[in-house]
């Protein structure tokens, strides 16, 4: 109920939360033609990998406002346009 419930939802159910980009790097897809932008975001309690076809407006150690669904992560980048990518993996945060 902490940060989640704050932020609330937007007109899609979009339940928004802060984290920070904590790696990014460009990969080729299997086909040798395309490139993907690999994000890695630390949310508060889990870190978030996800692919997109373009990079984010965000540099690393920034701070963004995004949203996870089932597959996909939705990022709102620095000029506040939204881009959803494909979810690769989600990483549980160590104990400390």
């Amino acid at each position: 109920m902490l940060l989640l419930s704050t932020l609330g939802a937007d007109s899609k159910n979009r339940v928004w939360q802060y984290g920070e980009i904590i790696c990014i790097k460009e990969d080729l897809f299997s086909d040798g033609d395309s490139t993907a932008y690999v994000y890695s975001l630390r949310g508060k309690d889990v870190t978030y990998v996800a692919a997109f076809a373009s990079p984010l407006k965000a540099p690393i150690h920034s701070t963004v406002k995004f949203s996870v669904d089932k597959k996909s992560l939705c990022v709102q980048d620095v000029d506040g346009k939204s881009r959803s990518a494909a979810l690769v993996e989600q990483i549980g945060s160590s104990p400390h």
